[in-house]
């Protein structure tokens, strides 16, 4: 058996278990599992324990009306957004409705405080 191969078999097994880990903190939410995943793609063994530890940290217990892991789920998302103009503009984004068709000129104006 090739060593290094052992060894990448070895890290694939500690991955699928910080892998579920991750997954229990998103509490199953297909959702939340693929806005923290995606960011994740491609990150070693030590960024995946990272963010499994941002998301225990997270949670809102004492917020009403608030679900704990999709709130700690974006937040986690948000946090990995590269960039405070990609962050004020998805902030800006999130002020419409669901499905409201944003118009360039619009989403500018409100940038630019007009």
């Amino acid at each position: 058996m090739n060593c290094q191969w052992k060894v990448q078999f070895s890290d694939s097994l500690r991955l699928d278990d910080i892998a579920k880990e991750v997954v229990d903190e998103c509490n199953g939410l297909p959702l939340a599992i693929v806005t923290v995943g995606s960011p994740l793609r491609e990150k070693d063994i030590d960024e995946w324990k990272v963010v499994c530890q941002k998301l225990k940290n997270s949670k809102l217990d004492d917020v009403e009306n608030v679900d704990v892991y999709v709130y700690a789920c974006l937040k986690l998302s948000y946090d990995y957004l590269k960039g405070d103009q990609i962050k004020l503009c998805f902030l800006l984004c999130s002020m419409f409705l669901e499905d409201h068709k944003i118009e360039l000129e619009e989403l500018v104006r409100y940038g630019l405080g007009c």
